[in-house]
């Protein structure tokens, strides 16, 4: 979330225009694309990206808890995936990567907005308003504008390119609805690796202080029917063992990843004409798992799997 932009609060007309204007180019299908690669970008920072004195500097709020930001939430050498967190900062992947090839810094907090102020001119990233305009193609406002600004729906409405909103906290995306309660979600928030997807139950008491927004100028709103899985592979869970069946040639890599973002297996899947593929969970504790399944061919599909006690 950012506080940089509350110069819109005064400029609401100005941004309802932007709204008219940009209406027809926000698709569901963009939105899609840009959060793929948003999270699916790699890249590895360098001694230049993690200078050791500027968040020593910048980091003389970060207090506490925070103290860990007194340095850089990134090594030196080692590779990462999907844009890091930038608290004010707006960056899709395209200007990320290359933020990082530039020399920039990587990831910053509010402790060191608080100190250095807009990051967008030495640090690379996103933070959570900025990673959902990015995604809604949207003019660039914070958590409070999505709650003042953007339509109110009830919680029984929401829908893939829905958000929900904390004002003046943090916000996340739709981007899959199991059922009336259970939702696949992405968001930019501060842990290494920003920008991440993961379930929800919305009946968690922690969203009751989240309320439902609709962006005005999300155009194409018919493929908000299609499950978010559709064409992923047809998934049977027996015990721990998840068994993958597709008549569509599928060659790829099969990433599973637990609710909290942790990678627990990565896989190169050959699978196609009925024949099929398998993947062993670690141990056998019930839970909800995300499958994400990335061809040579660059398609990106994703899906929970539940794994039911026995």
């Amino acid at each position: 979330m950012s506080h940089r932009f509350h110069l819109l609060s005064a400029t609401m007309l100005l941004a309802g225009l932007l709204f008219s204007i940009r209406s027809e180019a926000s698709s569901l299908d963009t939105l899609f694309a840009r959060g793929d690669s948003a999270i699916a970008v790699t890249w590895t920072p360098d001694s230049i990206n993690t200078r050791a004195e500027w968040y020593q500097t910048n980091g003389a709020k970060c207090t506490g808890a925070d103290s860990i930001y007194r340095h850089c939430d990134f090594i030196p050498g080692e590779t990462y995936h999907s844009i890091a967190y930038s608290y004010g900062g707006e960056d899709g992947y395209i200007r990320f990567r290359d933020k990082i090839a530039e020399g920039f810094l990587v990831g910053s907090h509010l402790c060191h907005y608080n100190t250095f102020g807009d990051p967008s001119k030495a640090v690379a990233g996103t933070d959570c308003s900025g990673f959902i305009c990015h995604l809604l193609e949207a003019p660039r406002v914070s958590t409070r504008e999505f709650y003042s600004q953007y339509d109110v729906i009830s919680r029984e409405e929401m829908d893939v390119g829905d958000i929900l909103v904390k004002s003046g906290s943090h916000a996340v995306i739709i981007i899959g609805k199991e059922d009336a309660d259970n939702f696949l979600i992405w968001e930019s928030t501060s842990v290494v690796n920003g920008c991440r997807e993961r379930m929800i139950d919305i009946t968690d008491s922690y969203w009751d202080a989240y309320y439902p927004r609709r962006y005005p100028g999300l155009s194409t709103r018919t493929a908000a029917t299609i499950p978010r899985n559709q064409g992923f592979p047809a998934v049977s869970v027996r015990g721990a063992l998840v068994t993958l069946l597709s008549s569509d040639l599928w060659n790829g890599t099969l990433t599973v990843s637990d609710l909290a973002g942790r990678v627990l297996i990565t896989a190169v899947q050959r699978l196609g004409n009925s024949v099929p593929a398998t993947v062993r969970l670690p141990g056998n504790s019930p839970g909800t798992f995300l499958f994400r399944f990335t061809s040579t061919a660059g398609k990106t599909l994703t899906r929970p799997v539940i794994l039911l006690p026995r």
